[in-house]
């Protein structure tokens, strides 16, 4: 649960330049509305209750607790909603320099997000953890498999793992995508990845 500490604002507090107590109260009245209505709005849309879909919450952590032990590395390949939440957790949740602490004090894997498909920025990433290759994730994000930017990263990644594990490349992938259909599905069922599915009636910006 969240929590606003407000008194710091409040005029007996910080003088003149505060606001009067009446007018946090009478705030609250409208925020309270608000609040209602959000929770209104739940109701007709999905992706706004999967937070508590306790069922998606045990899968997520049944691929976490297999993944975790040997995983030093977690690169996501996505952009537009399959970047933007990874970025907006990994921001509010860790240090500002996660990546860069020493294993022992970051208690997870280093995770970096490749929304961009410059080729000097991905071909950098893979200098940075070549060496770490046998111990990196990548967990590829599409709930059609089709979106031109992400494809044209997993396709690169693909043929560097294959190449490198031959047969036993499919263990090094997470493929986050539709439950029944779509590229992606095909290619991760065919290959044998780890899947993760984007619940019915959530749309892939979500």
């Amino acid at each position: 649960m969240i929590k606003v500490r407000y008194k710091n604002v409040l005029q007996d507090q910080v003088g003149p330049a505060g606001y009067p107590l009446a007018q946090i109260e009478q705030a609250a009245a409208q925020a309270e509305h608000a609040v209602k209505t959000i929770k209104a709005e739940q109701s007709k849309r999905l992706y706004r209750r999967l937070p508590f879909n306790e069922q998606a919450i045990q899968q997520v952590l049944g691929v976490r607790n297999r993944l975790a032990p040997g995983c030093a590395n977690l690169v996501v390949l996505g952009i537009g909603g399959s970047a933007l939440g990874n970025i907006a957790l990994q921001r509010a949740l860790r240090p500002p320099f996660h990546n860069l602490m020493p294993a022992d004090k970051r208690g997870g894997p280093r995770l970096f997000v490749m929304d961009n498909i410059d080729p000097a920025t991905l071909s950098n990433l893979l200098d940075l953890i070549g060496g770490e290759l046998d111990r990196t994730i990548f967990n590829v994000i599409s709930k059609s498999g089709e979106t031109a930017e992400t494809a044209s990263q997993f396709l690169i990644i693909r043929s560097i793992l294959k190449r490198r594990y031959g047969g036993n490349f499919s263990d090094r992938v997470v493929a986050i995508t539709d439950s029944k259909s779509g590229t992606m599905r095909t290619i991760a069922d065919d290959e044998g990845y780890v899947t993760l599915p984007v619940p019915d009636g959530v749309g892939g910006r979500f």
